[in-house]
This record gives structure tokens, C-alpha cells and sequence, in this order.
């Protein structure tokens, strides 16, 4: 078998460079022919005398691969820029997310932080939101306003879960913050949520005012009453009251 021999033919600094010649057989070839100065390049050798190019088999796979992925009927012409577009999106992407996640996990750190302060000014913590119970007696407004100064609304009963944990906490009645101030018989929450349940006790709200009787304009919880506590008092009155803040991270 002829094979193709090294020669030497020039000298430079990074070592000595070969060329290929037919007129002489590699045969016997050793180790002890490459002990010069100058590297040998043995792997070049190797690749020269390979019988297949070390990237024929790859090559094979890749070709492959692409011809049963375009039999699929689901990847049509436009496939290919769309994909391409996603690629070099893909870095802005993943710099929004790292933003998000950053304003997200600041968010919830204040949270905490909120609620951990709270929590030792006797604040509770149910499901997403902070409670407060209070252990003097005020007049709704006033009630209200205190809650405001604290970042929070007079409490809105949104769900029976809600319902069950805020009366399990009363051992007398407090004001909530429900009201019909602005329009009889249509009572609202004053955070804004909208009235989906309601927990009324028998013979409340009151619909008729008798005689002089003072509007009954604001609502409170009697934890006496059973599962439906809700009655209608004036707003004058004085009681405990139920503070509420919900604690949901804003969407970015």
C-alpha cells in the first residue's frame, strides 16, 4: 500500500511544517523519526491518514435529524425566521425576567418585613392579609380613620373562610367595614370591593326607620349571633373594630 510521506520543508517559530509527498512510503515511521526540536505533529498525521473525516458522523446525525424534523407538517416556511427571532430575542427576554424576579423579590421583601412589624403590634396574619382586632371602642369614622393610619381599610368579608376567622377572633361586637352612607339599602364595602356574600342576621338590615330612630348607616359582626352576624347599627356608635391589609405583590 502506497502512503503518503512527510516531509520536512521550512522552519518557523511555531515549529516545523510538513507537506504531503506520494514519492516515499510512511512504513516504519516511529517515534524516534519525530525526535527533533521542533514538535511533531502527530495528530495531524492521524487525521491525514483517517479513513473517514472525524466529521463525517456528526454530520450524518445532523442531516438526519433535519430532514425527519421537516416532514412534520407543523413546521412550515415561516418557521424558520420565527424560530431565528426567538433566538436573538432570547437575551432580552432573560434580562426582563432577571428585572422581574428583582422588583418582584424586593416587593415580597417589604411584605415581610411589614408583616413581621406587625405582627408584634398585634397585627395576624390569615391567608393574604393582616388583621387587626382592636381592644378599644370608636365610632365607625373613627375606627376608619385609624385603619387608614395604618396603610389598611376598615375589614371586607370576601369569602365564608373569611367570615369564620374574623368572627372566631371577636368576643364582643365590632365595627366592619360595610355601609350604605351614600345611597339607603345599597351597602358597599369601603375598600372597594365589590359585596359578593353576605352574612346578615335575621331581621338585619334594617329597612324602615321608626320614629326618630338615628340611621343605621354602618354594619358590624356579633360574634353571639351564629354563623350570620352582621347588623346594622349608627354610625355613632361606639365598638371594637377590624382593621384589614392585603398583602399581594403588585404585577410589574
Amino acid at each position: 500500500m502506497h502512503v503518503p510521506h512527510l516531509r520536512r520543508t521550512a522552519e518557523c517559530r511555531t515549529g516545523s511544517v510538513w507537506s504531503l509527498s506520494s514519492e516515499v512510503s510512511l512504513t516504519g515511521v516511529t517515534d524516534h523519526h519525530c525526535r527533533f526540536r521542533h514538535r511533531c505533529w502527530a495528530k495531524d498525521v492521524q487525521l491525514l491518514l483517517a479513513s473517514v473525516h472525524p466529521l463525517e458522523e456528526p454530520m450524518v446525525s445532523l442531516r438526519r435529524s433535519m430532514a425527519n424534523a421537516l416532514r412534520k407538517p407543523s413546521i412550515g416556511s415561516g418557521t424558520y425566521s420565527m424560530t431565528s427571532g426567538e433566538v436573538i430575542q432570547l437575551p432580552n427576554y432573560i434580562e426582563t425576567s432577571e428585572k422581574s424576579y428583582k422588583q418582584k423579590k424586593t416587593k415580597y421583601q417589604s411584605i415581610f418585613k411589614k408583616g413581621t412589624v406587625k405582627s408584634s403590634t398585634g397585627w395576624t396574619l390569615f391567608r393574604k392579609s393582616l388583621y387587626y382586632i382592636s381592644t378599644r371602642r370608636k365610632t365607625w369614622y373613627d375606627a376608619q380613620n385609624f385603619c387608614f393610619s395604618r396603610d389598611a381599610h376598615m375589614v371586607s368579608i370576601l369569602t365564608g373562610e373569611e367570615q369564620k376567622y374574623v368572627s372566631s377572633q371577636l368576643n364582643e361586637s365590632a365595627w366592619i367595614g360595610l355601609t350604605d352612607e351614600k345611597e339607603e339599602g345599597r351597602w358597599e364595602w369601603s375598600d372597594g370591593s365589590r359585596l359578593a356574600i353576605q352574612y346578615w342576621d335575621a331581621g338585619s338590615p334594617t329597612l324602615i326607620k321608626q320614629n326618630e330612630e338615628m340611621e343605621r348607616d354602618c354594619a358590624f359582626i356579633n360574634p353571639l349571633s351564629g354563623a350570620h352576624n352582621w347588623n346594622d347599627d349608627n354610625c355613632h356608635d361606639l365598638k371594637q373594630w377590624v382593621c384589614k391589609e392585603i398583602l399581594v405583590a403588585e404585577e410589574s
